[in-house]
């Protein structure tokens, strides 16, 4: 029974993570120095806050395997961010579970992690921008196809330039949104790109900006 609501409790703090990512302004432009299209496990870091994009790369979600235990705690995420902003608990709607709430703020870029028991279950940045070449395109879009995994989708095109994640009982869940590599439609001055998976596998995708494809 706990784990249902743990479940639905899970369920219902992503959906409002995501919802806070779909409607985060493109206007951000917070930047780095890299131009490469890779994971940003590769990006060197710089003043422009590329440590803390790769740092958060490092941040992991407890597994339902394994009770949710295992993700990232606090101690650890004082090490790559220091220390937080903000600290607050949180009860979802549904479920008898309460979450440790830590916000992390670097001029544009906020960083939020949510844990139980010491174990970070829901993971999120927001207003991060790689500086790099606008190479993806309507076509390349065109070519997601639903059921292709997260890594093979961030090798070909690069890494999102903002990202949220979530663990419950019986999936993972995660919302990447990318911007900064986006080939936009003529007259076209922002865009964005929202994949988002179920176990490291395509499940949805939308876009603006792009226009429509060739092919």
């Amino acid at each position: 029974m706990r784990s249902k609501k743990l479940l639905i409790g899970l369920v219902c703090l992503l959906s409002a993570v995501i919802l806070a990512a779909c409607n985060k302004s493109s206007d951000d432009k917070t930047s780095t120095s890299s131009s490469l299209p890779l994971s940003s496990s590769t990006l060197q870091s710089s003043d422009n806050h590329d440590s803390v994009r790769k740092n958060f790369d490092k941040v992991t979600v407890g597994k339902s395997s394994n009770d949710f235990a295992g993700g990232t705690s606090i101690a650890q995420l004082k090490k790559l961010f220091g220390e937080p902003k903000e600290h607050t608990q949180e009860k979802p709607s549904s479920g008898d579970i309460v979450l440790d709430v830590y916000t992390w703020t670097f001029d544009t870029i906020t960083v939020e992690v949510k844990l139980y028991n010491d174990s970070t279950l829901v993971r999120s940045i927001r207003g991060y921008t790689y500086n790099r070449d606008a190479s993806f395109t309507a076509d390349d879009y065109a070519d997601l196809k639903k059921g292709m995994t997260y890594s093979d989708i961030i090798a070909k095109y690069g890494a999102p330039d903002n990202l949220s994640e979530a663990a419950s009982s019986d999936k993972t869940e995660l919302q990447a949104v990318w911007s900064s590599n986006l080939k936009l439609a003529k007259g076209q001055e922002q865009g964005q790109m929202i994949l988002n998976f179920t176990n490291n596998k395509l499940s949805d995708k939308d876009q603006n900006g792009l226009g429509e494809a060739s092919k």
